[in-house]
């Protein structure tokens, strides 16, 4: 079961896909210090509030590559990466091939 300060954080981080957000946010908005929330947040769900970011932007982006049409570039700047190759290089380390393969395949 997740503690209030650790859902408030995941569902922030849900509701902001597109924001870059640095652990010293996570910690204010839990109303702890950074270390404290991460090891609270790594003990609750298995991971900690940057690794879970990252998780959910590759979601949303496997999401927008199945069901729209936009561009790599637009789906980048949608999700919260600094552009396309960054979204690239991080997509393909999380899910072993990169955004324009994944969509080749699943459409």
């Amino acid at each position: 079961m997740l503690t209030i300060r650790v859902r408030k954080v995941a569902q922030y981080i849900d509701n902001n896909i597109q924001q870059k957000i640095r652990n010293s946010d996570f910690a204010k908005l839990a109303g702890m210090h950074g270390g404290a929330i991460n090891r609270l947040f790594k003990e609750q769900t298995g991971q900690t509030p940057l690794e879970y970011q990252k998780l959910q932007r590759i979601e949303k982006v496997c999401v927008l590559l199945q069901f729209s049409d936009k561009s790599i570039e637009q789906i980048a700047d949608e999700t919260g990466f600094y552009d396309r190759f960054h979204l690239s290089r991080v997509f393909k380390s999380a899910r072993g091939i990169g955004p324009a393969e994944y969509r080749n395949i699943i459409t």
